[in-house]
């Protein structure tokens, strides 16, 4: 089984890219999108707001984990999670632009500062990964998903892709 994290900014303009991203990665493996978590917490009021939703969802990750791990598919986080969760591969996905480096984060930023005074909601902001964590940026939310399938298969399948799954790479543009 592979974790994998898609690290992406977690406000609310991430949600359809990554409900575009979901729906392929949902077929063959356990995923859980952030943003999207959040937007479900806030759309039926277990939330108050955005701000809080997000850190609800981000506290939810090691539930979710620890259930996905019960079942042989592999993990995907899309958006970010605690350092305290280890990953076989983060990438980065940039939707604002189509260059292959990080999209800042502004609502992250904003939240680190306003409840760095807060001790445990402070544990949880300052602990998420960077960019710097990544090992390569993405630009496409299909092309991104479909590259993660990829990468599961080759690994699978002895470090090689199958060859009815197998995209070229002139496909991925950039990647």
């Amino acid at each position: 089984m592979q974790k994998i994290l898609i690290l992406s900014p977690l406000d609310e303009t991430n949600v359809f890219t990554h409900a575009s991203m979901y729906k392929i990665l949902a077929e063959k493996c356990n995923v859980l999108s952030v943003p999207m978590y959040a937007d479900y917490l806030l759309q039926n009021k277990i939330a108050q707001n955005e701000e809080e939703a997000l850190i609800f969802a981000l506290k939810s990750i090691d539930t979710f984990l620890k259930n996905a791990e019960k079942s042989s598919k592999d993990i995907v986080i899309i958006g970010n999670c605690t350092k305290d969760n280890q990953f076989n591969m983060i990438i980065g996905f940039n939707k604002a632009t189509l260059k292959l480096e990080a999209e800042p984060d502004l609502l992250l930023t904003k939240m680190q500062q306003k409840y760095k005074e807060i001790g445990k909601v402070n544990q949880i902001l300052s602990n998420l990964y960077a960019p710097a964590d990544c090992e390569s940026f993405l630009i496409d939310s299909e092309l991104t998903a479909k590259f993660v399938l990829e990468y599961l298969d080759g690994v699978h399948n002895g470090g090689t892709p199958d060859e009815q799954a197998r995209i070229q790479k002139e496909k991925y543009g950039r990647a």
